[in-house]
């Protein structure tokens, strides 16, 4: 998928709009790529105008700019065109003036003693919630989105939408860390699943499925180098790749309790949603463009499961389908 800059633009001045005049939010900025922060003024002024250079600081904030671009597509289209629900995605948006992201050559310090486990942003990770948040919208989904700040502290899941049928859905969204040792994001997987089916459990949702943000446990360089060698495609397979052996370790060895609690929770869907996003910038034909890499997996629990037409099982395929349907055309 190739962005050009006169999409990222459009959108990008279009959130900077939102966010200034509207909401009259003023900008939180930090010291920039050097130190191995930027914050989301620091990449709308970058996206506004995207220079035509391979300075490798812009780089980097281009690399970030891509998941804010799309975020920002997002937003404008549920701000734009469905203004009841602008009340919905307020709260979020507030914080989100204050986000901090980790560039992508930028070392995470905030590592556990053990060592096994690095903490992003708390805000940061409430990103997530608002793009979810915004394909349930523009599904047609009447969302209720947890206040990120006086939040129901994991009572309620993170995000729920009632779909046109009446049914009411709940979204436990979770962001793995960074972590020293990829050996140990399997093991995670498992705990933030079993935490997300605890959330839907309490809440008085008809349904709920956990969805598990992968992006900090991704190799970005690997994927990167792949997509400038071999093409969109081949990195594309190596997205899916690296999440997958991610899965299969999950599946062999950390299941047992995460699988005894699904069999426990008829309410929660027994599948998950894996997302990650990967981005890069590069010259066509004089053109800066952003050439972003997207997958939601579809991962089901046991993975020998086979529902047919008509199950539960089902019924998450197609709703997770749609979904990803609104991540692809909405741009």
């Amino acid at each position: 998928m190739f962005i050009t800059a006169k999409q990222i633009t459009k959108n990008v001045e279009r959130l900077y709009e939102i966010l200034t005049k509207e909401l009259s939010l003023t900008t939180d900025r930090s010291g920039g790529v050097e130190e191995g922060v930027l914050t989301m003024w620091d990449i709308l002024e970058v996206l506004k105008d995207p220079p035509q250079t391979a300075d490798q600081a812009l780089i980097d904030k281009l690399v970030v700019g891509a998941g804010v671009h799309d975020l920002s597509a997002k937003i404008c289209a549920v701000w734009d065109h469905f203004p009841l629900e602008r009340g919905t995605l307020e709260p979020h948006l507030k914080l989100l003036a204050g986000t901090k992201f980790i560039t992508q050559n930028a070392v995470n310090d905030r590592w556990t003693a053990d060592g096994a486990n690095g903490r992003q942003h708390d805000d940061a990770d409430k990103i997530i919630e608002l793009y979810w948040a915004c394909l349930c919208i523009i599904a047609g989904m009447k969302v209720d989105l947890d206040d990120p700040v006086n939040s129901s502290g994991g009572k309620n899941p993170d995000v729920i939408a009632t779909a046109t049928d009446g049914i009411k859905w709940g979204f436990a969204l979770k962001t793995l860390a960074r972590v020293s040792n990829p050996v140990n994001v399997p093991s995670n997987m498992s705990r933030l699943m079993r935490g997300g089916i605890k959330q839907i459990n309490a809440s008085s949702v008809d349904k709920g499925m956990v969805v598990l943000n992968m992006k900090n446990v991704i190799d970005h360089d690997l994927i990167r180098q792949t997509m400038h060698i071999f093409g969109w495609d081949k990195a594309r397979e190596q997205l899916v790749s690296q999440v997958a052996n991610y899965t299969n370790d999950l599946h062999l060895n950390h299941s047992h309790d995460l699988l005894a609690d699904l069999q426990a929770s008829p309410r929660v869907a027994p599948q998950a949603a894996l997302v990650a996003h990967v981005a890069t910038p590069t010259n066509i034909f004089g053109r800066t463009v952003m050439t972003e890499v997207n997958a939601m997996v579809e991962e089901v629990f046991p993975p020998s499961r086979d529902d047919g037409a008509g199950s539960y099982a089902a019924e998450v395929h197609w709703l997770l389908w749609t979904l990803n349907d609104v991540v692809q055309k909405v741009r």
